[in-house]
C-alpha cells in the first residue's frame, strides 16, 4: 500500500491532484480520488488504467 497525503476536512471534490504523490509521481487532473467514510483508505483511478483502482493509506493532515 502507497501513502497519500490529504488536508483535513477537505472535502473529495475539493483535493486537488498536487495533494497527492504516487511513487513519488503527482496525480494527473484526470486521475480521480476516492475516500472511504473514515478518511483511512483512497481508491486511486488512474486515467490511463481504465477501470484499475489502486488501494493507498490515507494520512490525514490536521492542520490548524
Amino acid at each position: 500500500l502507497k501513502e497519500v497525503n490529504i488536508e483535513f476536512g477537505k472535502k473529495v471534490s475539493s483535493i486537488s491532484a498536487d495533494n497527492f504523490l504516487i511513487d513519488g509521481k503527482k496525480l494527473s487532473d484526470n486521475d480521480a480520488v476516492i475516500l472511504s467514510d473514515d478518511l483511512k483508505t483512497a481508491y486511486i483511478l488512474k486515467e490511463d488504467l481504465f477501470l484499475q483502482k489502486q488501494k493507498v493509506n490515507v494520512k490525514v493532515k490536521d492542520i490548524k
